[in-house]
């Protein structure tokens, strides 16, 4: 967008809109702070919206970890984990 205003101002309507559209389409995607959902995540959105009390994504499964344990380490992850948890549940 360089040149001065007068030859800014000698562009056609067409290439005003076009110039225009460009512009929008910068600002909109500068503003835009949300990814979309991937598939997987719309499946799950849709499931929720089926059955909102239903854990169709939970997966249980079983661990077994050898060696020491940091306690400390462990309550704050358990901890943190819950909170996001319940977090997504509400929103």
């Amino acid at each position: 967008m360089s040149g001065t205003f007068e030859q800014k101002m000698s562009i056609s309507s067409k290439e005003k809109r076009q110039l225009l559209a460009q512009l929008l389409k910068r600002k909109a995607l500068s503003e835009f702070k949300y990814s979309p959902l991937s598939f997987a995540q719309q499946q799950l959105w849709f499931l929720n919206q089926l059955e909102p009390e239903n854990p169709f994504y939970n997966i249980p499964f079983a661990l077994h970890l050898k060696g020491p344990l940091q306690v400390e380490a462990f309550c704050t992850a358990s901890e943190r984990t819950a909170a996001s948890g319940s977090v997504r549940k509400k929103s």
